[in-house]
Parts: structure tokens; C-alpha cells; sequence
């Protein structure tokens, strides 16, 4: 029964940190495509949901 809930567990905290690095990814995507997009990530202005 735990074996299971830890199967599921990690299954569902897999799931998150994938979603939030696709959500990265495409957020830092469409950053660059605006112009001086990257100058304002890398300084921190905009930040990415932790």
C-alpha cells in the first residue's frame, strides 16, 4: 500500500516539475523573442513561479 502512494507520489512531483520546466522553457522562449527581453530576465525584473 505505501509502495503504491510513494509510486503515486513521485508519479504526481514528476509531473509538476515537468510542467514547470515546460513552463520555463516556454516562458524563457517568448522573453527572448521580445526585444531586450533576456537583459530584462537576467536581471531579475521578471521572475519564474518556484
Amino acid at each position: 500500500m505505501s509502495l503504491i502512494n510513494q509510486t503515486v507520489g513521485l508519479g504526481w512531483w514528476s509531473n509538476i516539475a515537468m510542467v514547470r520546466y515546460v513552463e520555463g522553457s516556454m516562458f524563457l522562449r517568448a522573453t527572448m523573442d521580445v526585444p531586450h527581453g533576456r537583459r530584462i530576465y537576467q536581471s531579475g525584473m521578471i521572475r519564474l513561479p518556484s
